[in-house]
C-alpha cells in the first residue's frame, strides 16, 4: 500500500508528465507555457528533469547530476601534453581546466 506522500506524488506525476510532453511538442517558450497552463516555472523545471531522468536514464546516470571523469595517464604521456578539459556551461560560461 502506498503511503500518503507516494500517493500524492503519483497523482502529481499523472498531472505533470502530460504537461511536460505537451511543452516538448509545443513551440512555446517555457515561461509562456507555464503562464498559459498556470504552472510555476521552477515546478515545471523539476518535472522536466524528473521526466527526462525516467525516460532517458542513460543520459542521467548519476542521481546527483555529476558524472565521474577519468583521464588516462598513458594518453597524456603518448601525446606529450597535459590534460585539458573544457566545459560549456549555461549562460555562455566556459570552464577550462589545464
Amino acid at each position: 500500500m502506498l503511503d500518503l506522500n507516494q500517493s500524492i506524488m503519483k497523482k502529481r506525476k499523472q498531472e505533470m508528465y502530460p504537461l511536460v510532453k505537451l511543452w516538448f511538442e509545443s513551440s512555446m517558450t517555457k515561461p509562456d507555457f507555464c503562464q498559459k497552463h498556470n504552472v510555476g516555472y521552477h515546478t515545471m523545471n523539476y518535472w522536466i528533469k524528473k521526466y527526462n531522468r525516467e525516460t532517458h536514464p542513460a543520459e542521467y546516470p548519476v542521481p546527483g547530476g555529476f558524472i565521474p571523469l577519468t583521464i588516462k595517464e598513458s594518453l597524456t604521456r603518448e601525446t606529450g601534453t597535459r590534460p585539458e578539459i573544457e566545459l560549456d556551461l549555461p549562460h555562455g560560461i566556459r570552464l577550462r581546466i589545464y
